[in-house]
């Protein structure tokens, strides 16, 4: 039975509609719900930056580097201003790179473990939404470093002297979208693992550092290097001392402990997925992996490495930096968990147990491990379907709806919200009256003790309107006006 499903599959046909039904499920995936879903909190700035620079301004947001907000700016310039239009370039980027790290995994592990790597990678789960289309660096940044790797696998392939001056342009560009990509350096020595005379490794070498040194060099020709790599490297040394206000597992930190970065891995990107990737990676690299496997094992590592162990501060998304290189794996990983079950069995499978019943437990594990691909796949799915507006995005249409537009109170709620409440908002009382009191989920911006008062005396004048994931808005029959306030 299992003969005759896999002689299914290899047909031309059916892999040819596999390939078309990959792609239109990437594209769902990257694309549904592209202008529905709420603004990440930084995606203001790197929009608004991004417009300055291709209109001459090269002031804004020194303090990270400028390709991804280039990137940002020109996608405004082809189909207008606004948050859209950078969130179409991402969606395109990651199509691409989608593309490119599926083949290279498909020449190590075959097709199939070449669309399983490209179907996991374009999922970047962040905050109830996909955070791959997205006006941040990160997805820029990974893209270009999938570039980069498959560039430098084809010339470990190939030889072909210029794909390595191509990969180290294509890590500059990753470097300077978001400078975390450089620490993936490290990862650019497993090419060199059993290929080539030294001689070749030495020019592939000064050609890949060229290549980086004329993508750095063009990005920062406009800003100019000086101005902008030292702002730039004394702001986030800075910033790395002084630390940033996150809540970890429920506890506030300023410089986060190693393993926040894993922890926000399983809350953001869910336990299936995460165990997909956490599986399937030690099948890749448990047992001789491959060159590609090591490849792609030192890029996850050092990233992720970084975060843990260097940086003392860990964002809930900062995991999409290496997840591209765990779908990778991934692909691997479960390439040879079938190649176990159908003839290699590695060393320390070889139990005294009958060679039938390894064959069967090979094949169980095999088809375990491809089930939870297909559920990680599915609730990848699910998830991006339900992404619709929620929160602030919805208060001023709420406020129409009740005829009460004026001034908004908000807490629980990160700055850059003029987008949605039209600079009708304040977390302060310097511009009373109010007509709502708007309570966001960010436990880092707690309620003031006079504005819970206020809401626990005049309940009969609020009524309260859920705006999803535990955001809601009080709206009020008569002006707010708070009371006792210090100073």
């Amino acid at each position: 039975m299992l003969l005759e499903i896999q002689k299914f599959f290899s047909k031309l046909w059916v892999r040819i509609a596999f390939i078309v039904a990959s792609f239109g499920w990437q594209l769902y995936i990257v694309t549904y719900g592209l202008t529905s879903g709420n603004h990440f909190s930084d995606e203001p700035i790197y929009v608004s930056a991004g417009w300055s620079y291709v209109t001459g301004d090269f002031t804004a947001n020194l303090e990270h580097p400028p390709t991804a907000k280039y990137l940002i700016g020109f996608a405004q310039q082809l189909w207008g201003q606004g948050f859209t239009s950078g969130r179409i370039m991402a969606a395109i980027f990651v199509l691409l790179a989608a593309a490119v790290l599926g083949w290279m995994v498909s020449t190590e592990g075959g097709l199939w473990a070449g669309l399983i790597a490209a179907n996991l990678f374009v999922f970047m789960p962040q905050r109830f939404q996909n955070f791959a289309a997205t006006n941040m660096l990160e997805p820029f940044m990974v893209c270009f470093l999938v570039f980069a790797f498959a560039a430098a696998w084809l010339w470990q392939r190939t030889g072909h002297w210029w794909l390595m001056l191509l990969a180290g342009a294509f890590f500059g560009f990753a470097v300077t979208s978001k400078i975390t990509a450089a620490v993936a350096v490290v990862a650019f020595i497993a090419v060199f693992i059993n290929r080539h005379h030294w001689a070749k490794k030495i020019a592939a070498l000064a050609l890949f550092a060229a290549g980086t040194w004329a993508s750095v060099w063009f990005a920062y020709l406009q800003i100019g290097y000086d101005r902008g790599v030292t702002y730039m490297t004394n702001f986030q040394n800075h910033h790395n001392e002084v630390g940033h206000y996150v809540f970890i597992a429920g506890e506030p930190y300023m410089h986060t402990p190693w393993w926040a970065v894993f922890w926000n891995m399983v809350v953001e990107a869910g336990w299936p997925l995460v165990l997909t990737w956490v599986l399937l990676t030690l099948v890749a690299l448990v047992w001789r992996p491959s060159v590609l496997a090591i490849f792609l094992g030192l890029g996850a590592f050092s990233i992720a490495g970084f975060y843990a162990f260097v940086s003392h501060i860990s964002l809930p998304h900062y995991f999409i930096g290496y997840s591209w290189a765990l779908a990778g794996l991934s692909g691997l990983g479960l390439a040879r968990l079938w190649r176990w079950a159908n003839q290699e069995q590695p060393a320390f499978l070889r139990l005294r147990i009958s060679n039938g019943s390894k064959k069967a437990a090979a094949r169980t594990l095999a088809i375990l491990a491809s089930l939870l691909v297909a559920i990680s796949l599915t609730i990848s799915a699910a998830v991006v379907h339900r992404v619709k507006p929620f929160g602030v995005a919805l208060v001023w249409s709420e406020l129409v709806k009740h005829h009460a537009e004026g001034n908004i109170y908000v807490v629980g709620e990160q700055n850059n919200l003029d987008d949605y409440l039209l600079r009708h908002w304040a977390s302060n009382f310097k511009h009373q009256p109010y007509s709502a009191i708007y309570v966001g989920a960010d436990p880092r911006f707690a309620m003031d003790p006079i504005v819970a008062h206020y809401i626990s005396k005049h309940k009969k004048t609020l009524d309260k309107v859920s705006l999803g994931h535990s955001t809601y808005v009080l709206i009020s029959k008569i002006p707010i006006h708070f009371h006792n306030i210090p100073g």
